[in-house]
């Protein structure tokens, strides 16, 4: 942070911004997700940190599922393993989705997954509190995968996905579990 912060006022003192009776300012959050504002103050979008060395940079969408209703306690992509029907058979195979873990004012929360961070519509929805069992499952082509068993309908189900490292499979879990036992 010390570095950005010289870097900038080397910048705005290279351009004449002391000229004008202010330099650069440089603001640090610790939030996993900051809203970045335009000139005039106003949203223009959004950062959100994956990981500590991964962010993404979105256009501000105050609707979508990432801002809107409820806090965001864990996000990031992962893969879903789902069927897929064709003509004569059923196949498996790996679908790319958004997936926020998020905070609920009574029901304990709420796993979605979604097709883009800016989404305004899930894909998928689990309870919180209707998962049974959150558990790592490597796989012989060494996946990092994670089971959920939940509920739903009165029926058991359970949802196999895949985090691009076994770092980001344990942060998933813990995150999870955090949840369950809130």
């Amino acid at each position: 942070m010390d570095e950005l912060v010289l870097a900038t006022s080397v910048v705005s003192s290279q351009w004449g911004g002391e000229e004008f009776g202010r330099g650069m300012r440089v603001l640090s959050e610790a939030e996993p997700i900051m809203k970045l504002l335009d000139e005039r103050g106003k949203c223009a979008g959004t950062l959100a940190y994956l990981q500590a060395d991964l962010f993404i940079m979105l256009p501000y969408s105050p609707k979508s599922i990432l801002l809107a209703s409820g806090n965001a306690f864990f996000f990031g992509f992962l893969d879903l393993h789902q069927s897929a029907t064709g003509y004569s058979s059923v196949s498996w195979r790996w679908q790319e989705f958004f997936f926020i873990l998020k905070t609920g004012p009574s029901e304990g929360g709420y796993l979605l997954s979604c097709r883009h961070p800016n989404d305004e519509h899930c894909a998928g929805c689990v309870a919180v509190g209707s998962m049974r069992m959150v558990q790592p499952l490597d796989t012989p082509e060494v996946e990092s995968c994670i089971i959920v068993d939940h509920e739903s309908v009165g029926q058991s189900q359970v949802l196999t996905l895949r985090a691009s490292s076994d770092r980001l499979r344990e942060d998933w879990i813990a995150s999870i579990r955090t949840m369950l036992w809130a």
